[in-house]
Formats: structure tokens, C-alpha cells, sequence
């Protein structure tokens, strides 16, 4: 499909990438870090990225990869743990089991990632690798300990039930630097 699209002279396209293609990471993803993914989906988004990059290298169509932090906000039509917590309490559930907690990751609401999305594809500045994320790693018990107060709800986490799996990273975020400039020169430009 991306072959047929470049082919068809489309002068730019945007694909939706994720952080999962990066793999195992300590810090602030930039457009340049390595990618070294630990599951099907990053070897398979991975893969998707790399091949799009070759089709465009050449072809004078311009290539934006969207890379997707955790998108968050979207629980009725996902299998995330926020869907999954939603699920038990809903069951009356009181507690849920989970890990440590301890893992730093970039969270970001979906209605931000749509407005990310939509300035990064619109602008002609920038493009290659955009990190569409928040900047700003959090731990995921307090992100999640933060979801069950949104919704209201008394369940709690048991921490340590599972145990962290080693190809997590321990803290891993967006750099956020080249989607703040978009973001501020088309507000400034909409101002």
C-alpha cells in the first residue's frame, strides 16, 4: 500500500509509528535512537518504518513517522490495564493485581495526540521521525493510581502480584521538542 501511494507521486504521507519499535530504552527517545524492538508489534512497526523510509528515500514524497508514545483515554474499545481496571470495578472488584509500579513512561490522552497529529501532518517544516508524546515520563503505579481517582473508584492496586517483565524499560520517554515547536508556531500563527 505505502509502495502504491509513493508511486502515485503523493507528495507526503503520514504514518502512525509507536515507541514499542524503539524497544528496551533508558531515557528521552530522539528521532535518532536506535531501534531495537522486543516484541512482534515494534519488530513488526519497525519493519513498516523502515520500508516506507526506503520508498520515500527516493521518490521525493515526504515521509512523516508518527511515533506514538502511551495513548491513553480510549479505554471502551481498548484491552489496555486502564480498560481492564475499568472492567473490574465495574464487577465490584476491590482489588487488581499488578506489578511494581515503578516503570517511568510517557503518558498522553488521545484528544492531545489527535492535535498533535493533525498540526504535525499540516506544517511542510519538519519531517522524518515526530515523537507524538507528552515530554514527561511519570511512574505507571501513580499514572494509574491517578486513573482510579478520575473514575471514581475504590479498587486498589495490588502492587508486586505480577512481576515486572525485563524487557520493560525502567524509564522511557519522547522527546518532545520537535512537536512543541510545531505546536507553537502554528498556535502563534492561529493567534
Amino acid at each position: 500500500f505505502v509502495k502504491e501511494v509513493v508511486e502515485c507521486g503523493v507528495p507526503k504521507i503520514a504514518i502512525m509509528g509507536t515507541m514499542h519499535e524503539v524497544g528496551y530504552w533508558e531515557g528521552a527517545v530522539v528521532a535518532d535512537t536506535p531501534c531495537f524492538p522486543q516484541s512482534f508489534y515494534g519488530v513488526a512497526k519497525d519493519a513498516l518504518r523502515n520500508t516506507a523510509q526506503l520508498l520515500c528515500c527516493d521518490s521525493g514524497t515526504k515521509l512523516l513517522w508518527l511515533r506514538g508514545f502511551y495513548l491513553v483515554g480510549d479505554n471502551a474499545r481498548s484491552r489496555s490495564v486502564f480498560a481492564k481496571i475499568e472492567e473490574a470495578a465495574a464487577r465490584g472488584e476491590k482489588r487488581f493485581p499488578f506489578n511494581s509500579g515503578k516503570n517511568e513512561y510517557d503518558f498522553l490522552k488521545v484528544d492531545d495526540a489527535v492535535e498533535q497529529m493533525f498540526y504535525a501532518i499540516i506544517q511542510d517544516e519538519y519531517d522524518g521521525i515526530i515523537n507524538i508524546c507528552s515530554g514527561s515520563p511519570v511512574s505507571l503505579g501513580s499514572y494509574v493510581e491517578s486513573f482510579i481517582r478520575e473514575i471514581n473508584s475504590d479498587i486498589q492496586l495490588e502492587y508486586g502480584a505480577y512481576r515486572d517483565r525485563p524487557y520493560d524499560s525502567p524509564r522511557i520517554y519522547g522527546d518532545n521538542s520537535i512537536i512543541a515547536k510545531i505546536m507553537a508556531e502554528a498556535k502563534a500563527c492561529n493567534a
